[in-house]
């Protein structure tokens, strides 16, 4: 989401693909490196992004990264079909279907529980991360429902845009 690219490199691989919104800037580093150009990474880079504001506007914006990330693992395989793309899907599946199996079969619900509880306990480090860097407790505690639901809708539209999605249409045309 942050990228700086000499003019002349951009230009001659024919810029941005409004095909692609968002996900432009995915187009945009697999067009340079089959040009033969090198993209360097700087892990001390810190970069601030504001999602939208109201969970269902942030919802929208999250579920629409999701889907053209999963079209691209389907298009684009030499950027986007990575193991960490998919976590949030598996998440999605695995709390939704594990919540109904482990009501219809009893027998599974010691492994639900398991596995919630793993991701509870990641929840509660992130509450203690965004305590520690916001100092505000009401910000904290509502930003565990808006990454349990950010990782559902994420997830969820992944699987959309892998499985189901033929072609993306950007809105920006």
């Amino acid at each position: 989401m942050n990228l700086s690219v000499r003019k002349s490199d951009f230009e001659r691989v024919g810029g941005f693909s409004s095909e692609y919104w968002p996900g432009e800037d995915t187009k945009l580093c697999l067009d340079l490196v089959k040009n033969s150009k090198n993209i360097l990474y700087d892990p001390q880079l810190i970069a601030y992004h504001h999602r939208r504001e109201g969970l269902l506007r942030h919802l929208k914006q999250v579920g629409g990264y999701g889907i053209h990330r999963g079209f691209f693992a389907k298009k684009f395989p030499e950027t986007s079909f990575q193991f960490k793309y998919f976590i949030p899907s598996f998440f999605a599946g695995f709390a939704v279907f594990g919540a109904i199996f482990s009501f219809l079969w009893p027998a599974v619900r010691p492994l639900y529980f398991l596995g919630m509880s793993a991701y509870f306990l990641a929840l509660l480090k992130a509450l203690w991360d965004i305590l520690k860097y916001e100092k505000n407790i009401p910000v904290a505690l509502h930003s565990l429902y808006y990454i349990f639901f950010t990782h559902l809708a994420y997830g969820f539209r992944f699987i959309q845009g892998f499985v189901f999605t033929k072609k993306l249409k950007s809105k920006l045309r």
